[in-house]
């Protein structure tokens, strides 16, 4: 029995390609054979959705991977996809981030099967000033997930309270540490 096909879809967190950890991001989508998006607070989620009903029409499984405010649109385009009555089989988060009115996180629909949440809530650089040993580079803090319905099955990794983890590298450690 031959593995189903999958359509692969990853969302940039803020800044860009080359920002935080939307590197790593883009090597394992890429990796996969699928392909990065940027969604700002809706702009963009048309492309992406159309792309995944795209895969599912075709009948493969789909996946969505996002960092940052992409983890956020990643939930927001999911519960898009759930009142089309659109599986999506894996949705993997590094730090959600809802910046601006950007999103929820929690699955409105029972349309996604699993998610796998990384994210911190260690102190925030502004929050850092005069601590010993600061370890700057956490402009954000990330959010757990949530769902309404028995699906998704949610797995939420918290990394608070280790400080060596913070919002630019958690999607380099969790994808070497999954």
């Amino acid at each position: 029995m031959s593995k189903p096909k999958t359509t692969v879809a990853g969302i940039y967190g803020a800044g860009g390609e080359g920002a935080s950890g939307n590197p790593k991001l883009k090597e394992l989508v890429e990796r996969k054979g699928g392909r990065m998006f940027t969604s700002t607070v809706g702009g963009g989620d048309d492309e992406i959705i159309a792309y995944l009903k795209a895969g599912f029409e075709k009948g493969n499984q789909l996946e969505i991977y996002g960092h940052s405010r992409g983890g956020a649109a990643a939930v927001r385009i999911a519960n898009t996809l759930g009142a089309m009555h659109i599986n999506i089989a894996q949705i993997t988060l590094y730090d959600p981030v809802a910046l601006f009115g950007g999103g929820s996180f929690n699955f409105d629909y029972p349309n996604v099967m699993k998610v796998t949440n990384y994210y911190q809530r260690n102190p925030t650089d502004h929050l850092m000033s005069g601590y010993e040993g600061n370890m700057a580079n956490n402009p954000f803090q990330g959010s757990p997930v949530s769902g309404s319905f028995q699906w998704p099955e949610i797995r939420n990794v918290n990394y608070t309270g280790n400080l060596s983890i913070n919002h630019i590298n958690i999607t380099q450690y969790a994808i070497n540490h999954p």
